[in-house]
């Protein structure tokens, strides 16, 4: 059966989702685009293949012809493999594309007053990576068309996706891939999400009791959602934003309030908590995450990433 470097590619990134790993390579048509930034399974580089084919020596090839390739003369066994231990290569040459859309906005940082000029259009979900900044390739999610998007997860079915509006009146949306698509593995593992209302003002709806925020819960299996923290009118913090679920059940809650701003921790035990404060108050803090060693790590908007220690679990446990 004929099979194609395209054909190779395709099996490549299949073997990346089936061990859960990002897909190195994007195709569009007949071109493909590599995310260095990915784990995943790829074939090599022109450069890779020449190397490797070398073995270490710097003659065109490390061997007789005969002993190392594939020739008309050749069999399925029997055949010296490269001394890196890769027999067989062939040289093949990666393509990639570049289609950058300048939008030509202008915008000033707010820390040094430095301008710059937008690049491409806002409102995509984007796909990154965790890498250095010099290593990612940012990736629209084209099917998710653009909008005020807040968050974006994706289910542990790996066939959903789930996204919330940073707008008033913003809705929460469930997206399901086309039969046969299988999603990289996100982090909403488990029976279901969380996500935050940011506040409603007193006469904003009819009926409606004025808040500071709450946070509700949706579970995947039952597709239900339940209020499961509600910050009442005059409490300490107010206006939760971003959130992440953190390794002992606890979740840590971005406030993006009018006064001085925090990291909630809430658990059902304790209720919400103050959890950390930016002295230099330079804005709301977002993007909230756990690296290795339960280590915080959340950034404030005024460019600023810290990187928190201390007793968290004693916050956090459920």
């Amino acid at each position: 059966m004929p099979f194609s470097w395209f054909d190779a590619v395709g099996y490549c990134n299949e073997l990346s989702r089936t061990a859960g790993m990002y897909e190195a390579d994007t195709v569009q048509a007949r071109e493909v685009e590599w995310n260095t930034a990915a784990d995943g399974y790829r074939l090599p580089t022109e450069a890779e293949w020449d190397y490797s084919c070398r073995a270490g020596t710097t003659s065109p090839t490390y061997g007789p012809l005969e002993d190392i390739a594939w020739t008309n003369l050749d069999h399925l066994e029997g055949l010296n493999s490269g001394a890196m231990g890769v027999g067989r290569m062939r040289r093949l040459a990666s393509t990639c594309h570049a289609a950058a859309q300048r939008a030509g906005e202008q915008v000033t940082s707010s820390v040094d007053g430095a301008t710059d000029t937008l690049q491409k259009d806002h409102g995509d979900v984007f796909e990154v990576f965790p890498a250095e900044v010099s290593r990612q390739v940012p990736r629209p999610i084209t099917a998710w068309v653009r909008a005020v998007w807040e968050g974006a997860e994706i289910g542990p079915d790996r066939a959903s996706a789930y996204l919330t509006e940073d707008t008033k009146g913003g809705l929460f949306y469930r997206w399901t891939a086309p039969a046969g698509v299988t999603l990289q593995a996100g982090i909403a593992y488990g029976q279901g999400l969380f996500f935050t209302l940011s506040r409603t003002s007193e006469g904003e709806f009819p009926g409606v009791v004025a808040d500071q925020g709450m946070v509700v819960y949706y579970s995947f299996a039952e597709q239900t959602m339940t209020l499961v923290e509600h910050w009442a009118v005059g409490g300490y913090v107010d206006s939760p934003d971003n959130i992440t679920v953190s390794p002992w059940g606890g979740v840590v809650i971005a406030e993006d309030g009018s006064d001085s701003n925090h990291l909630v921790a809430f658990t059902e035990r304790t209720g919400s908590v103050a959890l950390a404060k930016d002295l230099a108050e330079r804005g709301e803090w977002a993007g909230p995450c756990f690296g290795t060693g339960g280590t915080l790590v959340a950034n404030v908007q005024s460019d600023c990433t810290y990187l928190i220690t201390g007793p968290l679990a004693r916050h956090l446990a459920r």
